[in-house]
């Protein structure tokens, strides 16, 4: 389910669909390495013991694998290092600093919240603060 990913700092997302339509979506990110956070999810699901509501991760982990028991599938997509401005120009983002980093994922959740999905960061306040998981 995850895609392969470096020790790098960065913002992904899941997004699950229900057969036809997207029916629920996350934005989170990795301070220091996706790479770690993704064995973090793959780590809860292993473990149904550990008490899952407790952290964004665990809590996000038990939701993943809920939506594929039942059938849904799960896809993550990465925000690269670069994007393309409004004027076609190519730029570099800096997902290394984390105050740029907060802020695109930020926004990138408030995107979400307008789609009409489920969005299952923090019960899709965008306006919480975000960061730590």
């Amino acid at each position: 389910m995850f895609p392969t990913v470096g020790a790098v700092p960065g913002i992904y997302r899941f997004t699950v669909t229900d057969g036809t339509q997207v029916v629920a979506g996350y934005i989170g990110q990795a301070a220091v390495s996706l790479k770690s956070r993704f064995n973090l999810y793959r780590s809860r699901g292993k473990r149904p013991s550990y008490p899952l509501e407790r952290k964004t991760t665990s809590r996000n982990a038990r939701l993943l694998i809920d939506a594929l028991l039942a059938g849904n599938s799960v896809d993550v997509d990465l925000v690269d290092e670069h994007s393309t401005d409004t004027d076609g120009q190519t730029v570099a983002l800096h997902l290394a600093d984390a105050a740029f980093r907060a802020n695109l994922e930020r926004r990138l959740i408030s995107d979400l919240c307008s789609t009409g999905i489920n969005v299952l960061n923090r019960n899709g306040n965008p306006r919480r603060k975000i960061g730590r998981q």
